[in-house]
């Protein structure tokens, strides 16, 4: 299995969106090839989950997004000169809570203008750029057929 970084990366003019299609028990693996290539690995379930404790209910929106922002601003890492930092990100079901009001999708979009950003995936992916949960497509997803992010399949 090749490593992340050695795949190319793409770096869009507008978008630096990656999806690693993975499956579960591979998890773990993509994780410590993504550390040893020097990319964070952020587990946003455990992050965010976290902060509810801490902070309350209150205002829990502005404080998720605040919290978004932080942990990719200080994890991100620069591993090619000139171009976006890159930090990957995984277990997004969290931002998916109704209580939350998140909307996921605009979120990432917008941070991947700034940030090269690479999603760990083991859900599904159709062949338009909608990520999601199977039989929970209609109410969790992500679109991004708009960018067209790479999808780096780690499946087989």
């Amino acid at each position: 299995m090749k490593n992340i970084i050695s795949e190319p990366l793409n770096f869009y003019n507008r978008h630096n969106f990656h999806v690693v299609k993975c499956k579960s028990d591979q998890l773990n693996i993509i994780i410590n090839e993504l550390v040893n290539d020097s990319i964070r690995p952020i587990n946003i379930g455990l992050e965010v989950s976290n902060k509810i404790k801490l902070a309350g209910l209150k205002h829990l929106t502005i404080k998720i997004q605040e919290l978004l922002n932080h942990l990719v601003e200080s994890n991100s890492t620069e591993i090619f000169s000139g171009k976006p930092k890159v930090i990957a990100l995984y277990n997004l079901g969290i931002l998916f809570e109704p209580s939350i009001k998140f909307n996921v999708e605009q979120i990432l979009k917008e941070l991947s203008k700034q940030y090269c950003l690479i999603i760990l995936w083991d859900g599904d992916i159709d062949d338009n750029y909608i990520l999601h949960w199977g039989k929970q497509k209609e109410n969790f997803q992500i679109n991004l057929s708009d960018i067209k992010p790479l999808i780096i399949d780690k499946t087989s």
